[in-house]
């Protein structure tokens, strides 16, 4: 085999695998936050939510990725209880998850479902740093309200391992080099 034909089988190669799409590990945001308003004010909550990465395409115009896992815990000390996804439904009936705008991380939206209190999880509009946690008075209460939280971007399991084309391709080009250095050395003896 020729080197031009070294080369082609290689972009064969390359494209095959670049191609066949890319299976990256799901990303972990964590949460935190404090209740700053209404009948529980001072509580502290946090969770994690758990989405796929290669889902977000940076519209201009927003979008909505589904939630691969999600929790939250409030830490009392007025309220302590555990909430997951299948607590949760959209704030419109019908949708809910991790919202971005034009690529970048707003935050979580959802609505939790028969739980008391019930909580909403708002994302910021333009901004991560607007995101809120809005909630509905316990039983028997008569005051609800609000919390400020925060996200930690890259928590959980954030893909420290790079997806399998990415490697790939990282590989086949080193061979590459390699073999053009082998190339340009035997040239020169």
């Amino acid at each position: 085999m020729n080197g031009v034909q070294q080369r082609v089988a290689l972009a064969v190669v390359a494209l095959a695998l670049f191609a066949g799409g890319a299976n990256a590990v799901p990303v972990t945001v964590d949460f935190s936050g404090e209740i700053t308003d209404g009948e529980l004010t001072g509580d502290t909550f946090d969770g994690f939510v758990t989405y796929e990465d290669t889902l977000v395409t940076g519209d201009p115009f927003g979008e909505i990725i589904e939630l691969i896992d999600f929790e939250i815990v409030f830490n009392g000390p007025m309220f302590v209880d555990t909430f997951t996804e299948l607590d949760a439904f959209g704030t419109n009936g019908i949708d809910y998850g991790v919202e971005f705008l034009d690529g970048d991380f707003l935050g979580v939206g959802l609505v939790s479902d028969g739980t008391d209190p019930i909580f909403e999880l708002l994302p910021g509009f333009f901004d991560v740093s607007e995101a809120a946690l809005f909630y509905d008075p316990p039983s028997g209460g008569q005051l609800g309200g609000t919390g400020d939280i925060t996200y930690q971007l890259g928590g959980g399991g954030d893909g420290a391992i790079p997806e399998p084309a990415s490697a790939a391709m990282l590989t086949i080009a080193v061979l590459c080099l390699a073999h053009r250095r082998r190339e340009s050395m035997r040239l020169t003896d």
